[in-house]
């Protein structure tokens, strides 16, 4: 959950790239798309997530290697969401060609 990842955040560290792996950095298997992409099979799920809370959540689950993120425009948190991925990508943790979102 989201809450658990914006806890831990402080003790994780930065994975490699998923495209030098044939697993997710979380340990997951992958599926391969008809695009030739590997996309992790568990992604972090952001719908109900507490304002002020997601933004942490992505950029906590991004470093403990999630890849693959579930968002939506129903959900209303895009904003933060965005926050949390430009401040990724300005710090070299992620690619934005290495995510699923």
């Amino acid at each position: 959950s989201p809450r658990r990842y914006a806890k831990n955040c402080s003790t994780l560290g930065y994975p490699g790239r998923m495209s030098d792996k044939k697993q997710c950095q979380t340990g997951g298997s992958t599926v391969k798309l008809l695009s030739g992409y590997e996309m992790p099979m568990v992604g972090l799920g952001t719908w109900k997530s507490k304002p002020g809370e997601v933004e942490k959540a992505v950029k906590c689950a991004i470093k403990a290697g999630y890849r693959h993120l579930d968002c939506a425009f129903i959900y209303r948190n895009e904003a933060e969401i965005g926050a949390a991925l430009k401040w990724c990508f300005e710090e070299k943790i992620v690619r934005r060609e290495d995510l699923f979102v």
